[in-house]
């Protein structure tokens, strides 16, 4: 936090003002110039929101210094170079391996498609992988009961409050995509929920609880947002 303040001060002294941002001490690797190109080429392909082509990007840009360090080029990718990266990187990114396997999977897709390489590496990172984390057990309808029905539904915040833990509790939703829901992302003659997801900026349509869509929501003006 400190260094934050002196990078702002350092700003407002050079600019005059300031943008919020992330600081960051790490410097963007430089890749020759065919790389940047095939870098732009496969960035333009991702169809996801900045933040997580920005962690594709990175990835993949690892990747390819790991791939010229190893002085090998993108014909030469094998089997062998891809698990020396996945374990090397491992070390860095222990519980973000499902992010590096995507970004290499899409990335080795797009060469092969691009006519980079007649390699279809790709297709081995789909294989299933074993996960290192527990799955935690689900409410059970009279947990869920409980929970909802301590709930005063006769305030404004109470029916804002009802409305969002059935939507968690029927849609399967993120915590952010129902925080950021408006009244106008609902359909209310055909009962349907339509937004777009905050992770994969994708179009949804769901149905919409008609126990949320009736007592809860009789109220017009407030958004649906845990904030307000």
């Amino acid at each position: 936090w400190r260094l934050r303040g002196i990078n702002i001060i350092n700003e407002i002294y050079d600019t005059g003002s300031f943008d919020w941002k992330v600081f960051s001490s790490k410097k963007k690797q430089e890749l020759p110039g065919v790389y940047e190109t095939i870098m732009t080429d496969f960035s333009n392909t991702l169809i996801c929101c900045t933040k997580r082509k920005g962690i594709y990007q990175s990835i993949v840009r690892r990747f390819l210094i790991f791939m010229i360090k190893s002085e090998k080029d993108i014909p030469a990718i094998d089997e062998v170079l891809l698990r020396n990266f996945l374990v090397k990187i491992s070390t860095d990114k222990p519980k973000s391996m499902d992010d590096v396997i995507t970004a290499l999977k899409k990335f080795l897709q797009h060469l092969n498609e691009t006519n980079f390489t007649e390699n279809r590496y790709y297709s081995i990172l789909a294989a299933p992988r074993s996960r290192d984390r527990k799955v935690k057990p689900c409410m059970d309808a009279n947990e869920l009961a409980m929970m909802m029905n301590c709930i005063n539904r006769n305030t404004p915040g109470g029916k804002r409050d009802y409305a969002i833990l059935i939507l968690a509790a029927t849609t399967g939703l993120r915590a952010g995509d129902i925080a950021s829901l408006r009244l106008d992302c609902i359909n209310w003659k055909r009962n349907e929920i339509q937004f777009f997801q905050g992770k994969t900026s994708e179009a949804t349509i769901l149905p919409l609880p008609q126990n949320t869509a009736g007592r809860s929501l009789s109220f017009s003006s407030q958004r649906l947002c845990a904030s307000e």
